[in-house]
């Protein structure tokens, strides 16, 4: 009885460690996000300048070397607290694991004949012949290359489509 409990909690312990790390590196992707429209805000400084030359400035601003500088100190100045909290959970799963692995003999076995059945399984996997998978392979890629020549075309159609419906309406 007390070894279902342990193992509920354990489960239930890295269930908890599983959503800190998620959490963990949904804020940091998060954080990437919001750093980039600084840098697109930060372009549209020089409006004086000839319509020829506004439609460079935001290549040029968007590629200069001021907006990789601060990037870099950027990085250099935060600690990659995603990093850190994955390598953590990572790190209690494992002890855990060892933990239970030489505690308890009926966990020792469960885990032993799982990978005997694990390795056993692997063996009866037939693989499809080379060419075979050549072929599957440069059928997906020729579908895949038709819908997208397909999208973009339907695309380009129904941009040049609204923009020719938005001059109509203009009156160009």
């Amino acid at each position: 009885m007390t070894s279902v409990k342990l193992s509920r909690l354990t489960a239930l312990f890295l269930a908890v460690m599983l959503m800190f790390t998620l959490t963990a590196i949904s804020i940091g992707a998060t954080d990437v996000t919001a750093s980039s429209p600084e840098e697109t805000t930060a372009a549209p400084a020089d409006t004086t300048a000839a319509p020829a030359e506004t439609t460079a400035a935001p290549a040029e601003t968007t590629s200069s070397s001021s907006g990789s500088t601060t990037d870099k100190k950027e990085e250099k100045k935060g600690i990659n607290w995603d990093l850190i909290v994955t390598l953590a959970v990572i790190a209690i799963a494992v002890i855990v694991f060892v933990i239970f692995y030489f505690a308890k003999a009926s966990f020792r076995e469960k885990v032993q004949k799982f990978c005997r059945d694990y390795k056993s399984e692997l063996k009866k996997i037939v693989w499809s012949p080379a060419r075979d998978v050549k072929r599957n392979t440069i059928a997906v890629i020729v579908i895949a290359l038709a819908f997208a020549l397909a999208i973009g075309l339907l695309d380009l159609v129904f941009s040049k489509g609204i923009g020719s419906i938005t001059d109509l309406i203009r009156g160009n």
